[in-house]
């Protein structure tokens, strides 16, 4: 599967482009098992129809999601989601995957059209499955914004069971994941980078967060997606793989490296903008009431984590010793309060 390329702006210092790669040969074969990805109490089997099994190995591969039917106890409800080239003649194998087969089509069956961009996501009151239909991609830019847009259908799940979506690194320690939160180019990537061993760096733009079932948070690390819109690497991100959340420190540059303590209040209201600054391309696509209800489960979801998990500034000098800082906040941090962490209905 070939995509045509498309102008990309100069970069300096970078690795040569690395276009994305696809395996024509395997691809409808890994497509029809599917592919499998837990979140907190959720699991998704990822299937792909006609016209979408090349973009879709693609896209697991990036996540490192394993393919469906490997040998695991299900720990959650299994929810579906299929990828459907809508503009293609639907086959019989293709009609007989989507939820709607045998109706005159899904808005006779009482599904709803989410968006109205270039994906668009179909959902039903009734029924836990979603269908994302998936313009065929006509350049290399068009297939990975096909792939961060399909993303949006984990994070709405991910902020519906009492977690959020952190513009943030995730470095981790001896079992301490820690959430280092910044807008674009304050230094994420860099500290990401830099963080010496035994410290190890699982992600440099996005993770998830999610309650642990217990009195806390898990992160998981997830893909740095402009990397491969400017064909910068081809890494790889396994998504279902979690740290306990330890600290979120927000990025502030500085001469010094050092670190202050946040408030449970400035805290919530960080966490809430640094999630925006997520899904502020989501909450374009949806209604404003949707819109409405999104901006109220993402504060209280803040609110809950600020409770729960200590939050610091952290003045970086990106040529410093900022991780000293960060262990020094580590070691001095109040126990975790006992509170069950429950989303909010």
């Amino acid at each position: 599967m070939a995509f045509k390329r498309t102008p990309r702006l100069k970069r300096t210092g970078r690795r040569p482009n690395v276009p994305i790669a696809t395996h024509p040969s395997s691809s409808a074969l890994l497509a029809k098992a599917g592919f499998r990805l837990s979140l907190g109490r959720t699991v998704w089997h990822l299937i792909g129809t006609e016209g979408t099994e090349a973009w879709l190995e693609e896209f697991a591969r990036i996540l490192k999601l394993e393919t469906w039917g490997a040998s695991r106890a299900d720990k959650g409800p299994v929810r579906k989601l299929i990828f459907w080239d809508g503009l293609k003649p639907s086959s019989d194998s293709t009609r007989d995957l989507l939820p709607w087969a045998g109706s005159a089509g899904p808005g006779s069956r009482g599904w709803v059209r989410q968006w109205t961009n270039s994906i668009g996501m179909w959902t039903h009151p009734d029924n836990p499955d979603v269908v994302l239909e998936i313009p065929p991609p006509d350049s290399h830019m068009t297939a990975v914004d096909n792939m961060i847009k399909s993303c949006y259908a984990f994070f709405l799940p991910v902020i519906s069971e009492g977690g959020l979506v952190l513009h943030a690194a995730l470095i981790e320690k001896n079992g301490q994941g820690v959430a280092l939160a910044a807008s674009g180019g304050v230094g994420k990537s860099t500290c990401a980078r830099r963080i010496p061993a035994p410290w190890k760096a699982l992600c440099d733009d996005t993770c998830l967060i999610l309650p642990d079932g217990r009195s806390g948070f898990q992160a998981h690390p997830f893909a740095t997606w402009s990397d491969y819109l400017w064909e910068l690497s081809r890494g790889t991100w396994k998504v279902e793989s979690h740290v306990p959340l330890n600290a979120v420190f927000f990025l502030k540059p500085a001469e010094q490296d050092n670190t202050q303590p946040l408030g449970q209040g400035e805290s919530s209201i960080y966490l809430c903008r640094s999630s925006h600054e997520l899904l502020s391309v989501l909450m374009g696509f949806l209604d404003r009431e949707k819109v409405r209800s999104l901006r109220q489960k993402i504060f209280a979801n803040a609110c809950a984590l600020g409770r729960m998990v200590p939050a610091y500034w952290l003045e970086v000098n990106l040529k410093g010793r900022f991780w000293t800082k960060i262990e020094q906040a580590l070691d001095q941090r109040p126990l975790p309060k006992k509170t069950s962490v429950r989303p909010e209905e």
